[in-house]
């Protein structure tokens, strides 16, 4: 998913928590609330400095030396 999309599917996911919660249904709200937690990371994740398609997480800038 593009970070985009993530971000879109956020907003979309708070809006109908702040529905249910208004409606008093507190498992929906809470439902949802675990849903934008991992939407969350997931956003996190794409905003990774040198991020590569591989999910590598030993990436390092040009010119880093040990």
């Amino acid at each position: 998913m593009r970070p985009e999309d993530i971000k879109a599917a956020i907003n979309g996911a708070e809006a109908h928590r702040h529905q249910a919660w208004q409606a008093g249904d507190t498992k929906a709200a809470a439902d949802l609330a675990a849903q934008i937690d991992l939407l969350w990371d997931a956003w996190r994740h794409t905003q990774r400095l040198y991020h590569s398609a591989e999910g590598s997480t030993r990436a390092r800038p040009p010119g880093f030396k040990i």
